[in-house]
């Protein structure tokens, strides 16, 4: 593992909740029909929320974290299975099993 990949982890870790609204957005988009969708639009969502919405514009979220969210929701999630289009990234082989 690499330590890009290390430091991401941690993030991820620390900021369950973010994965998990995430997960609910695409969960979203995929129910009104949509068949791939933009895992930027996602996040710029989770930001709007995060600092519109909720007025809380201390935390940030990092734009690395778009294909690691991207390809564990497909991993875990097999009704997502080329939900996003992806370029190539240090999570394409990694294994999402143990997160």
């Amino acid at each position: 593992m690499t330590e890009q990949q290390q430091l991401i982890i941690k993030y991820h870790e620390k900021n369950p909740h973010l994965y998990q609204a995430f997960k609910q957005f695409s969960s979203n988009a995929y129910g009104l029909g949509y068949k791939y969708f933009s895992a930027e639009m996602i996040i710029n969502r989770m930001r709007w929320q995060t600092m519109i919405e909720a007025k809380d514009d201390s935390f940030k979220i990092r734009n690395s974290i778009k294909p690691f969210y991207a390809r564990m929701l497909m991993a875990k999630h097999k009704k997502y299975n080329n939900f996003f289009k992806l370029r190539p990234s240090i999570w394409d082989n990694f294994n999402f099993d143990e997160l």
